[in-house]
């Protein structure tokens, strides 16, 4: 008989109960089902940072990796799978969740995966379309030259040799009587 194990996510769905194998995947649930042990294995494990659709595309994940098993040469291939590659979201907003799931689960071959996934995603796109993707708000020209000097640690506006320049005296301005 298989062990298994039941997780809920925070958003109060019912729980998912996995094969101890594929929670095992998972360094955090494998220490939480450790302290488990001593108590009451039957106490569902609930993990508050992460949502339902998140936590079933890593579970899906899981089992496949669990059934497909990838060694250091084969880890490559991963990446070009046609498997993975359709398991990993178009979706930034989703990418992104579940990046983070990987990180709280400490799920090392889906973090690297991800990974990749999104530096492969943001390779072509523009700075101005990497900060539209993220909804990020920054407008250079609302910012003073003050402020600007700070956020790109500018202690100067000329280069050096443009500095030397600009702090020699002109001759000709020397040269006239005032």
């Amino acid at each position: 008989m298989l062990q298994t194990i039941k997780l809920q996510a925070n958003d109060n769905s019912s729980f998912i109960e996995i094969n101890l194998n594929v929670a095992n995947m998972s360094k955090t649930i494998d220490n939480m089902i450790k302290d488990l042990r001593n108590d009451n294995q039957n106490v569902p494990i609930i993990l508050n940072s992460i949502n339902s659709n998140t936590l079933n595309k890593v579970i899906e994940y899981c089992q496949y990796y669990i059934d497909n098993p990838v060694t250091e040469d084969t880890e490559k291939q991963m990446v070009i799978s046609k498997w993975y590659s359709e398991f990993c979201p178009s979706n930034y907003g989703e990418l992104c969740n579940i990046i983070r799931a990987a990180y709280i689960l400490d799920i090392k071959p889906l973090l690297k995966l991800t990974y990749f996934t999104a530096a492969n995603t943001f390779k072509y796109l523009s700075p101005e379309e990497i900060l539209k993707t993220f909804e990020i708000i920054f407008d250079i020209k609302y910012l003073s030259p003050e402020e600007i000097r700070k956020i790109f640690n500018i202690k100067s506006d000329f280069n050096p040799e443009k500095q030397n320049i600009k702090d020699t005296p002109n001759e000709w301005y020397e040269l006239h009587e005032w």
